[in-house]
């Protein structure tokens, strides 16, 4: 139990970071982890992943409010009404109402998540059926990109095209090596995820003009929860349900909530809103908690950090189940509530310090993220293959590739790298079974 609360406050002070500065999401600070948490247990993984998660929610909203900044992508909302609120002196009231909302939607996306396992008891899916799943979730997230229908169709080629290099062994796929050692365990999609996914994101990141944080004003806690008490049950609502949408998780649980609480205050909408903007992050945490309930449940990673967290998960053997879950649920929610409680009285109590640690110059931080993913990157070689020079090449390419493409979407190519062996062994395992395939040679 000792490892993990420390598993989960690390997961939350690295969340807290991670929600502060800009370009640093939850991909980023997963992928430069990776080293470390493939040394965690999966019981411990998880509980690390969700407070990393549920952290990052709270102080995503702390640069949105008072720099108008979006700490992590599902904050824009909060940047639009919470810099016009900060602006007014009411920035302290805003983080009150967030961290509020923010605590609420957590709680009630354990209890979504706890009652979809009641629920799916019997629910058993057979690897024809997970791998159709897989597809699905495949297919929603080439919908999601703004990419051409010929750039992701050429990155689902090239996705399968890597997923067929390396040494058969044991696979019932046809793996190709070119009699080049450094290609014998194949592929990893870790090199490639850091480039194409976490150096783009902070590349991308916009430096901080460093703007004033105003005074905040007096107000009444119990009276303004009250208040808006309907917002944060329409949030949670609204979170808990959109945040198991694959790849738009919180961005759509905080978009849709915010439009939602825009149409109910339409008649007395001004911007500065403070209904809608608790609204919003009370269904970024909502979401934050129930996306994990296909990963934990079925195995289906619907965000790019939690392809990361499943392959981990799956090295290490976790169980894909409703017992699992609510296991986990049941048993350690006094953690996550301590842990979201901590995260919640740093956020209302020492927000105006926090964004202080926000870079004004983002260049340092890009240059210090880009030498410690070089290090991941060779570590994580070294280990899965023992290639680690190949896997730093890979990164460095991958990264050059994602400077030059900024605007390309990778996020499907990426899941098709994680997911690829298991649908292609499911694949060729069925045209062995009806005869049109007599396995690798």
């Amino acid at each position: 139990m000792y490892e993990l609360f420390i598993a989960s406050g690390l997961g939350s002070l690295v969340g807290i970071i991670a929600g502060c500065i800009p370009g640093v999401g939850m991909f980023v600070a997963t992928a430069v982890l990776y080293a470390m948490l493939m040394d965690l247990d999966p019981a411990a993984l998880i509980m690390f992943y969700t407070c990393m998660v549920c952290s990052a929610q709270y102080f995503g909203s702390v640069t949105a409010i008072y720099l108008g900044m979006a700490g992590e992508a599902a904050s824009f909302p909060a940047v639009i009404e919470g810099y016009a609120l900060s602006k007014k002196g009411q920035g302290q009231k805003s983080i009150y109402l967030t961290g509020i909302g923010s605590f609420v939607g957590t709680g009630f996306g354990l209890f979504f998540i706890a009652l979809l396992s009641f629920f799916a008891m019997d629910i058993s899916l057979t690897s024809f059926e997970r791998m159709i799943l897989f597809c699905i979730v495949g297919l929603s997230l080439i919908l999601v990109t703004n990419n051409s229908k010929i750039v992701d169709f050429s990155l689902i080629l090239l996705a399968i095209a890597l997923s067929h290099i390396g040494y058969s062994g044991n696979s019932n796929i046809p793996l190709f090596y070119f009699d080049m050692l450094w290609l014998s365990q194949g592929i990893h999609f870790f090199p490639l995820a850091a480039g194409l996914l976490s150096m783009k994101e902070v590349l991308s990141a916009e430096d901080n003009n460093a703007k004033k944080i105003i005074t905040e004003e007096q107000f009444n806690y119990v009276k303004e929860f009250v208040k808006h008490k309907w917002s944060i049950l329409r949030g949670s609502v609204i979170g808990g349900i959109a945040g198991m949408l694959p790849g738009l998780t919180t961005i759509c649980s905080s978009h849709m909530a915010y439009l939602a609480e825009q149409k109910v205050t339409e008649k007395t909408y001004t911007k500065g809103n403070t209904y809608c903007i608790t609204s919003t992050e009370t269904a970024n945490n909502a979401g934050s908690i129930s996306q994990l309930f296909p990963l934990l449940m079925f195995g289906i990673p619907i965000s790019g950090s939690e392809a990361i967290i499943w392959s981990l998960l799956d090295i290490k053997g976790w169980e894909n189940s409703p017992n699992e879950v609510l296991k986990l649920v049941t048993e350690h929610w006094y953690i996550l509530l301590v842990i979201n409680l901590f995260a919640l009285t740093l956020a209302i109590k020492f927000a105006s310090h926090f964004v202080k640690i926000v870079p004004k110059n983002n260049t340092v931080l890009k240059i210090s993220i880009f030498v410690i993913l070089c290090f991941v990157t060779y570590i994580v070689g070294n280990k899965f293959q023992g290639y680690g020079f190949f896997s730093l090449i890979l990164f460095l390419i991958s990264t050059l590739v994602g400077w030059r493409f900024p605007k390309v979407s990778f996020i499907p190519f990426i899941f098709l790298m994680v997911i690829g062996p298991i649908l292609l062994d499911s694949f060729y395992t069925g045209l062995m079974v009806h005869g049109l395939y007599g396995g690798p040679h």
